[in-house]
């Protein structure tokens, strides 16, 4: 068989005789395509709070599709899964996919969404059998705190001088802060904390350290702080806070270094 083609594969039986007796012996050849490494993620339109919207798994070019197994995650937790044997078996590789429907909140803001794609195929070696891609969500919302006023007063005399301002505000909303790949690091790993804080003017962001002696100790004015070889001193409490003049909004991780005393 050369070139080894999906036409291949099927049972194959060898019968030997010798002095009426008769052995024989089967294989089967299964033919198989290593999935992509890369699976996509497709939004269908710019995510809106409080508006529909779907997203889509997409594995492109994979055989056999009867023993795929995909799911979709958000921040590590299952929100859909789909498994393909209940589907017509065909000789060539497919395109497989796994749409969710859902409404954006607030909560979503920043999220992470995590396309999963398994091939759990026994008889082969080749490594990894799950692939996965992520992609984090960016969420749109509205003004808030919409409100008018009137200057000097809403009761004036005909004549006079009359100031109305209109203002929409969002202060912080759903700030967070991440430590990854985890928040518990073996001494000499790396870690990146990450801070995320949505509104509208957009917030001044700040990531604070909280020692156990009580004193706090102020690490960065940007989003993403990372500590290579990371040292029994680096455990503790980190602070994400979002501020603007409209309020303010603080989100903590407690960073556990293994191998610390």
């Amino acid at each position: 068989m050369d070139p080894v083609g999906f036409g291949n594969d099927n049972e194959y039986l060898c019968s030997a005789f010798c002095d009426n007796v008769k052995k024989e012996k089967s294989i089967i050849v299964l033919m198989f395509t290593l999935f992509p490494v890369i699976q996509v993620i497709e939004i269908s339109t710019p995510l809106n709070v409080g508006e529909k919207a779907s997203i889509t798994c997409m594995v492109p070019k994979v055989y056999p599709s009867e023993r795929l197994k995909m799911q979709l995650e958000k921040d590590g937790s299952v929100l859909g899964m789909k498994e393909f044997y209940h589907e017509e078996h065909t000789k060539t590789t497919e395109t497989k996919s796994l749409t969710l429907t859902f409404i954006p909140t607030f909560e979503d803001i920043g999220k992470v969404i995590t396309c999963v794609a398994e091939l759990p195929i026994d008889e082969m070696e080749f490594e990894p059998k799950k692939r996965q891609t992520s992609q984090r969500l960016s969420v749109n919302f509205g003004p808030q705190n919409t409100n008018i006023t009137v200057s000097p007063s809403n009761t004036t005399m005909q004549g006079e001088t009359l100031m109305l301002t209109c203002r929409t505000t969002d202060g912080p909303r759903n700030t967070t802060v991440s430590a990854t790949p985890s928040a518990t690091v073996k001494e000499g790993g790396a870690v990146t904390m990450t801070c995320t804080s949505p509104g509208n003017p957009a917030p001044k962001i700040s990531l604070t350290k909280h020692l156990i002696s009580g004193v706090s100790q102020f690490l960065s004015e940007d989003a993403t702080l990372t500590i290579n070889n990371v040292k029994a001193e680096d455990l503790g409490l980190y602070e994400c806070e979002g501020i603007n003049q409209f309020g303010r909004e603080k989100k903590t991780v407690d960073l556990i270094v293994q191998g610390a005393l």
